[in-house]
Order: C-alpha cells, then sequence, then structure tokens
C-alpha cells in the first residue's frame, strides 16, 4: 500500500488527481467498512453457515475437494481463477442490472482515481462480491491461510488497479 501511495506522488498519470477533493475521510471508512469488518463478518458468517454442507460433502467424497497436497502458487492461482470467475459475472450484473448498478454506482462515484478508492463500494455490493468469490473456496475446503492469501491478492490488485500511476503496461 504504501508503494503505491507513493508512486502515486513520484510518477502520477494524473497530477491533478493527487490533490484531495475532501475525499480522503470518506474513502477510508468506506475501506474500514467494505474491506476490513464486512469481510470478517462476511467469512465467519459463511463459514459457520456452509460448516455443515461442507462437513456433507467432505464426507460424500471422502476428503475436501480442494488440492491441499498443490504447493502454495498453484493453489493460489487455482483459488484466484474459481473466484474471479464468479467476481466477474458478478460484477457484470452490477452493471447491467439497473437496481444492482444503483448500489454498484457508488464505486464509480469518486472523482479521481487514487489507491484508497479501490474499496469505495456499496455495503451490499461488497457483500455480493466476496460471496460469490469465497463461497466456493469454503464449500471445496480451501483453508485459511489461502483465504487470507487470496485476500491480501484481491486487496493489492484492487489498489493497484485503481491507483494513479502513470503505467505503461502495452
Amino acid at each position: 500500500v504504501l508503494i503505491i501511495a507513493l508512486f502515486e506522488r513520484i510518477q502520477p498519470s494524473h497530477a491533478s488527481w493527487n490533490r484531495s477533493r475532501e475525499d480522503v475521510r470518506t474513502d477510508f471508512t468506506h475501506a474500514m467498512v467494505s474491506m476490513v469488518a464486512l469481510p470478517k463478518l462476511l467469512e465467519v458468517v459463511q463459514t459457520v453457515g456452509l460448516l455443515s454442507l461442507a462437513i456433507a460433502l467432505t464426507e460424500m467424497v471422502g476428503g475436501t475437494l480442494w488440492p491441499h497436497e498443490w504447493a502454495l502458487f498453484p493453489q493460489l492461482i487455482l483459488a484466484m481463477l474459481i473466484s474471479q470467475f464468479g467476481e466477474y459475472w458478478a460484477h457484470r450484473c452490477m452493471h447491467e442490472i439497473p437496481f444492482l448498478w444503483r448500489l454498484h454506482a457508488t464505486h464509480h462515484s469518486p472523482e479521481r482515481l487514487y489507491w484508497l478508492n479501490a474499496a469505495r463500494f456499496h455495503p451490499f455490493d461488497t457483500a455480493v462480491g466476496y460471496t460469490i468469490a469465497t463461497f466456493p473456496l469454503i464449500l471445496l475446503g480451501a483453508d485459511a491461510d489461502m483465504l487470507l492469501l487470496y485476500s491480501i491478492w484481491v486487496a493489492v490488485h484492487g489498489m493497484f488497479q485503481h491507483c494513479n500511476i502513470d503505467i505503461k503496461l502495452g
């Protein structure tokens, strides 16, 4: 996070976006709700809620379906592929279904782009995205370490996508 914030100052895509528009408090509040409190609450609710279903699935197949024997990096790649598939379709629905767009529009409301507005989401938008992304991972038996690594990747990737850094990626 500090590296992204630093590079926004050193090599901004738009220098004018580095000036606050009285939006830091709003974005910080969204970050605390959408990236800290709500995901933690949903993780507990999903884990408890899915526990009986996950146990039944484990007993049915004789173990979890998650490939715990794989090395960490391939597991993370699999977690990203599974979670991003659902998240992609949820995001499309957020843009195409008017009721969902009214909620998702919060994310598109900032007048400038910088690392902290990666977290500007309506709580319902966060809940839908997080649930769709993590539900299959929990159900398949991914462990807490994998969910943590996945969450870190999502947070850093989101900040990188929304940062004000002049980067040419081809």
